[in-house]
């Protein structure tokens, strides 16, 4: 019995040394190396120091600016947006007309120096497809009155 289990040993370890290749080995150290350089491809480019040229900045939006009574999120801004949304609702369902100049001058400058100025500012990109439906569902869903379209 003692004399079979150096036979059993060897016939295990032959078809072993036949599944490892060099192929295999190159393999695993090729993705061994992969795994451990990539944080170094992932790591920022160094700032320039003084003399080389600096990288192009980002692309810059064009913004419009909006209107100082309007913008912010002040109590005094709240107020005066609320007011004038209520307004502009009635012109929407078509109880205040846009015959009248104060009227229409109100109305667009409601949306060229509050709605869609304020879509251009970058702070407020995250909230922009929001305020795109918004605009359509409420703005254009209650417009009543031909004129306003």
């Amino acid at each position: 019995m003692f004399r079979d289990q150096p036979r059993f040993f060897t016939s295990m370890v032959e078809p072993l040394s036949d599944v490892v290749s060099w192929r295999d080995f190159g393999c695993h150290f090729l993705c061994l190396f992969l795994l451990l350089s990539s944080p170094l491809c992932a790591q920022e480019a160094a700032a320039p120091q003084a003399g080389e040229a600096a990288a192009p900045a980002a692309p810059k939006y064009q913004t419009l600016p909006v209107h100082p009574a309007l913008a912010g999120n002040t109590p005094q801004a709240r107020q005066t947006r609320n007011r004038v949304v209520g307004e502009i609702r009635a012109m929407l369902r078509g109880e205040l007309t846009l015959e009248d100049e104060a009227n229409k001058a109100k109305f667009d400058g409601w949306y060229t120096q509050y709605l869609f100025a304020s879509m251009t500012q970058p702070e407020n990109f995250a909230t922009l497809d929001v305020a795109r439906q918004r605009f359509l569902r409420q703005d254009l869903g209650f417009a009543k009155n031909q004129a306003v379209h």
